[in-house]
């Protein structure tokens, strides 16, 4: 046997030997990378890679910094729920960034919540028209844009899981450009491309979920009226109200369905950028968002959930939605599908926080992939 392959050996069990005697008096430096020991840790900061596919992006990469935390004290009378604050960073293959902060914050004893996020976007998008009578899947034009925004929640709760309080929305979009004309489409759109809106109106948020990243009982609806006016530097007078409800069930042998119903209605003079459209990471998941956009947006999703181990769970979820120019004018004719499957990692046991693998698919073919952070709803 050649000597430099005994000394080797030598070597090794000499290494081995004080791991060995090094282990008996502390933790083993592996364990605390064993599976157990990851979810059962108390995350807070949780830097994390993005990597999605999906029609309205290409491939996008980039990074999010998550921050986890609870305000609250062990003695307080009423436990705080937990709270986050994220920076995203992606660039896609298409030429989009974006930056953006994202943060809901119960404060202590739960008196305050404070939502929202802001951010500055250089960006490109499909565009197809507005309502239901759009170009077809394989023939849109891209718009570009450069987008910076604020819309900030700040609620006070009433009485327990019940807050109150106003929301505020800023939006400048600027430099849109198509990178080809397609005649009467783009006449009809071009004089309200380019907007600053600013708003402010009340919202009501009803909270009864058992946990605010991965929900699997209770329920939560929010309200909001938003006007924005020129007497608010708004450079267009329209108003919208939002309805989001949701609903959960925890059912036997560790399984899960829910739902929600999403509402986005507005009149008036509303800008492009600004109007209600399909699609997208969390509702409509394998629709390009964007495909079909006017001041009307209905949509409704189902999402079921069956754990396998301890770390993994299997979703399927579909879902259906429309948009109108008037809401009497809704019509089952114009109803778009998607549906997919799905799975949950779990990231925190703790704090209930898993990431998602999704594979999406819509009903007029397109096919998207996502991995996120917490439940799409």
């Amino acid at each position: 046997m050649p000597r430099y392959f005994i000394h080797f050996h030598q070597v090794f069990l000499v290494v081995l030997c004080g791991y060995v005697s090094y282990a008996q008096k502390q933790e083993r430096w592996l364990q605390k990378f064993h599976p157990d020991s990851l979810v059962n840790r108390d995350v807070k900061l949780f830097p994390m890679p993005i990597v999605q596919s999906s029609p309205e992006t290409g491939l996008r990469a980039g990074f999010s910094i998550d921050y986890f935390f609870n305000t609250g004290h062990a003695r307080d009378s009423i436990q705080s729920r937990d709270s986050f604050a994220w920076l995203v960073a992606t660039y896609s293959t298409r030429r989009q960034l974006v930056i953006e902060p994202i943060w809901q914050i119960y404060t202590r004893n739960e008196k305050y919540l404070l939502r929202g996020q802001a951010g500055h976007t250089d960006f490109s998008e499909y565009f197809w028209g507005i309502g239901n009578e759009v170009l077809n899947l394989d023939s849109p034009t891209t718009m570009f844009y450069s987008r910076t925004y604020f819309q900030g929640e700040f609620l006070r709760k009433m009485v327990p899981n019940i807050f109150a309080g106003l929301q505020i929305q800023i939006s400048a979009t600027r430099n849109i450009n198509f990178n080809h004309s397609t005649g009467d489409l783009l006449n009809d759109v071009r004089g309200r491309a380019n907007s600053h809106t600013s708003g402010i109106g009340p919202n009501l948020i009803f909270d009864f979920r058992d946990n605010p990243f991965s929900p699997t009982q209770g329920w939560f609806l929010e309200l909001s009226y938003v006007p924005h006016n020129r007497k608010l530097q708004s450079e267009y007078n329209f108003k919208e109200m939002l309805l989001d409800g949701r609903k959960y069930f925890e059912l036997p042998k560790n399984q899960f369905i829910g739902f929600q119903i999403l509402g986005n209605f507005s009149w008036g003079d509303v800008p492009l950028r600004e109007l209600p459209r399909l699609g997208g990471v969390n509702m409509m998941r394998g629709m390009v968002q964007g495909r079909y956009r006017d001041k009307n947006m209905v949509a409704f999703q189902a999402e079921y959930r069956k754990g396998i181990n301890r770390f993994l769970k299997i979703a399927a979820f579909g879902s259906s939605g429309m948009v109108s120019e008037n809401i009497s004018n809704f019509s089952t004719k114009n109803i778009h599908y998607t549906y997919g499957l799905g799975l949950r990692i779990l990231v925190n046991k703790k704090k209930n926080l898993y990431s998602r693998i999704d594979f999406a698919r819509s009903s007029e073919g397109n096919n998207a992939f996502y991995f996120k952070l917490m439940d799409a709803f």
